[in-house]
């Protein structure tokens, strides 16, 4: 039996997303003390970038409907011990994590994202999942370090019956 395949998610749609989760990594307890802006940095910050496969799920009759947004976090760093390397896999992890709803630990204190904000245009976090382990995403000669690792948002749009 042959899966049918999804319809991609238009790009204004992938965009919203896009913004709304780069907005929401900002506020993670972890990455307080380190940018979030990707462009023109050099040594050290955290990206959001979209995934090849962001689709709608689902369809209703009313115009709303359900969708998949996956999503690269990325960490650049220029630690060049083994002890800082580490301790840069285990912040993203825990931004990850937090995404995800899970309990992290930031020195002595415990945070968990209890609920997800409200997006624009009726639009409403379900879940993010983690669908990866941080992993090397790349290294270049003069010592600076991406790590990645892979989310996948799913929201549902309210739509109007015209």
């Amino acid at each position: 039996m042959s899966e049918v395949q999804k319809q991609s998610l238009d790009i204004t749609e992938q965009e919203a997303i896009g913004r709304a989760v780069a907005l929401l990594v900002a506020e993670c307890p972890v990455t307080k003390d380190v940018t979030t802006m990707w462009e023109n940095v050099s040594t050290s910050a955290v990206g959001v970038f979209p995934e090849h496969g962001a689709v709608y799920d689902q369809r209703f009759i009313s115009g709303s409907f359900m969708a998949s947004y996956p999503f690269v976090l990325r960490r650049r760093t220029r630690q060049t011990d083994d002890e800082g390397r580490i301790n840069v896999e285990t912040e993203l992890d825990k931004i990850a994590r937090w995404l995800c709803g899970e309990v992290i630990e930031v020195g002595a204190t415990s945070y968990q994202l209890q609920n997800y904000p409200p997006l624009s245009d009726d639009r409403t976090i379900k879940e993010i999942e983690k669908t990866s382990t941080v992993f090397l995403a790349g290294q270049t000669d003069d010592g600076i370090t991406d790590y990645a690792v892979y989310l996948t948002l799913r929201y549902y749009r309210k739509g109007v019956l015209h």
